[in-house]
């Protein structure tokens, strides 16, 4: 049934179906966009144009181009596309080929790209400025997961008082928890909000900059794919399953890499592979600490290469 207060919902996000999909998020973000337009609200959701996105397959076409500015007096001149969802919910691709011209969406063949926090800073930011300078403004900016998660940040810092954007409120959507974008804290001048932002209760974590938190601390309401995961992520008994899952991953890659590291026939594709897991491996090591669910995710990632690395070994 329709609504009767109709909205206008921005979704800005790293994924949507079909466009760009690493896993469920992409399609939870195509499928809800969709859902909310078929209840009667005004939606369009807001990606990054990834290299490997075949623009003429679906129908992407230029409507204009937008400075978005950063700390530290950086500008960014980007390129805005547009097509449609299923023929009729609006779809906003940002170009950037510095920031998005890439291989991957988070990773590419060398491992976890470094400057992910500065390139969905910039997605974030990238959102308000489209929204402004096309004179859309949404009731709601949808966010997903930490790579828009700044998106609640600048809604309430760099555009909050005088402007179009000052009643949007945000909603933050956390799909995978074990991911939350952690970052030296020499990212944060890019960010370019005050210092007084910069503690455990805004951005900071243990030094670092946490961008999930930084969206759960400054969105106007959280939700989680489902009531399960809402209460999976608020139990110690989660952080002992990371703790247990973790130790086996690291230790069943370890095991292939001693397998492997011995050998003189590899092949080019095999010493890539190889490199790429102790490239996870360090990471998770660096993670550990500050971020055991990143640390997690990333030694099961090692893990599942190590497998596939162990089947071309055999």
């Amino acid at each position: 049934m329709p609504t009767a207060s109709p909205m206008k919902i921005l979704f800005v996000a790293s994924e949507c179906a079909p466009f760009a999909k690493v896993g469920g998020l992409g399609d939870a973000v195509a499928g809800l966009a969709k859902a909310l337009q078929q209840l009667g609200h005004e939606v369009r959701v807001l990606l990054p144009l990834y290299s490997f996105i075949d623009r003429h397959a679906f129908g992407l076409h230029v409507v204009g181009s937008h400075c978005v500015h950063m700390g530290g007096g950086v500008e960014h001149w980007v390129g805005l596309h547009e097509t449609q969802l299923d023929g009729r919910l609006p779809v906003w691709f940002v170009e950037s080929d510095n920031y998005f011209g890439r291989f991957g969406l988070y990773d590419g063949p060398s491992g976890h790209y470094t400057d992910n926090a500065y390139r969905f800073a910039m997605l974030s930011k990238s959102a308000l400025q489209v929204c402004k300078d096309r004179h859309w403004i949404p009731e709601i900016m949808h966010i997903h997961d930490w790579p828009s998660a700044l998106v609640a940040v600048f809604l309430k810092t760099w555009d909050r008082l005088n402007s179009p954007l000052s009643n949007t409120a945000s909603v933050l959507t956390i799909h995978n928890i074990g991911y939350q974008g952690v970052y030296p804290a020499d990212v944060f001048p890019y960010i370019g909000i005050t210092n007084d932002h910069f503690h455990p209760g805004a951005l900071e974590d243990h030094g670092n900059l946490n961008l999930l938190k930084a969206g759960i601390n400054y969105a106007d309401a959280l939700t989680t794919v489902s009531p399960t995961h809402a209460r999976e992520i608020l139990t110690p008994e989660r952080r002992r399953q990371y703790e247990t899952e973790y130790g086996a991953s690291m230790g069943r890659a370890r095991s292939v890499i001693g397998r492997a590291t011995g050998r003189t026939n590899l092949t080019p594709a095999q010493t890539e592979t190889l490199n790429r897991i102790g490239t996870f491996l360090k990471q998770a090591e660096d993670s550990r600490k500050d971020d055991l669910g990143t640390a997690w995710q990333l030694a099961r990632r090692a893990d599942l290469l190590s497998q596939e690395l162990l089947e071309t070994l055999k």
